[in-house]
């Protein structure tokens, strides 16, 4: 037997449990462990249409002028580039959160 100690700190799932549990009239630890029978008995890779690329894509037409761009260096100021991506990833992940 194992057993386990859960401590919910986000309120929002907090209270959907218990609105759950209610529902079913059932205690929220059975919501729980009914929760994660059904994941590990149910755990299938999600189904997916798949686009064909040539269908969904488009091609960018830049406009091509005479400007000089030989002086043009983007990210130079980047040493680490494994930390500047991680940086970039947490950042777009903490905006979309």
């Amino acid at each position: 037997m194992f057993q386990l100690t859960l401590q919910i700190t986000d309120e929002t799932i907090e209270q959907s449990l218990f609105r759950l549990a209610q529902k079913q009239s059932k205690e929220v630890s059975e919501v729980i462990m009914m929760a994660i029978q059904d994941f590990i008995t149910h755990n299938e890779p999600l189904s997916y249409k798949k686009l064909d690329p040539l269908v969904h894509s488009t091609v960018i037409n830049y406009q091509v002028t005479d400007e000089n761009l030989d002086e043009v260096k983007p990210f130079s100021d980047v040493n680490d580039a494994a930390h500047y991506v991680q940086t970039l990833r947490q950042q777009t992940w903490n905006q979309n959160a």
